[in-house]
C-alpha cells in the first residue's frame, strides 16, 4: 500500500469539510446584512382576484339585465338597449377596484368615481360608444381604465426597492339571442 495516497485522500476529506463549513458560516453571517424580502406581489395578486370577482358580478348583472330588458322591448331595438343599460347599472355592485387609484388617459378619475358613481359608470366605465347593435348581436363593453399600485418593501431602511404596477382592464362582450336564451361571450 502507498501511504502517500492514503494521506492525500484524508487531506481531500478535510479540505471538503472545511470548504462546506466556510460556505455555511458565510451564509449565516450574511443573513443579517441582506434583506430577505424585496417586494411582495400580494397587492397584484389581490387586484387580480378583485378583477375576477368584479367580472363575475358584471356577467351576472348583464344576464339579469338582459332578462329584464327582454320583458320590456324587442332585442336589438334602442328601447331594449336603454332598458338593458338602466337595469345593468342598477344591479352592478360598486367595488373599490373601479373607484380607487383609477386612471383614464393618464388622468386620475378616482375622485369623480367616488363622488358621482352613477355618472362615472355611464360616461367613463361603460360609455355609450361601446354599446351598439350590429343587426345580429349586441356589443357591450368596458372602457380602458388603468389601475395603478405601488409595491414597497416592508423594511425601507435595509432596502428601498419600489415597483410601480399598472393594470389596464377593458373588456367587450358579445350578446346574442338564441331562441329565448341570451348568450354572453367575451368579444
Amino acid at each position: 500500500m502507498d501511504k502517500r495516497g492514503q494521506i492525500f485522500a484524508l487531506f481531500l476529506v478535510f479540505l471538503t469539510l472545511f470548504m462546506c463549513g466556510s460556505v455555511i458560516l458565510l451564509y449565516y453571517s450574511s443573513q443579517d446584512k441582506v434583506s430577505a424580502s424585496l417586494v411582495s406581489p400580494r397587492a397584484v395578486l389581490d387586484m387580480r382576484d378583485d378583477v375576477k370577482i368584479f367580472e363575475m358580478n358584471e356577467i351576472s348583472s348583464i344576464k339579469s339585465a338582459l332578462e329584464e330588458a327582454s320583458k320590456k322591448a324587442e332585442f336589438g331595438t334602442k328601447e331594449f338597449s336603454d332598458s338593458f343599460k338602466d337595469s345593468f347599472f342598477s344591479k352592478l355592485k360598486i367595488y373599490p377596484l373601479i373607484t380607487e387609484r383609477v386612471y383614464q388617459r393618464d388622468q386620475d378619475v378616482s375622485e369623480g368615481a367616488r363622488l358621482n358613481t352613477a355618472l362615472f359608470l355611464r360616461n367613463a366605465l361603460y360609455p355609450e360608444s361601446l354599446t351598439y347593435y350590429d343587426g345580429k348581436n349586441l356589443y357591450f363593453g368596458r372602457a380602458s381604465l388603468e389601475k395603478r399600485t405601488r409595491l414597497e418593501t416592508s423594511d425601507k431602511l435595509k432596502n428601498n426597492f419600489v415597483v410601480d404596477s399598472k393594470f389596464s382592464f377593458d373588456k367587450k362582450y358579445l350578446i346574442s339571442k338564441s331562441g329565448n336564451e341570451f348568450v354572453v361571450k367575451e368579444a
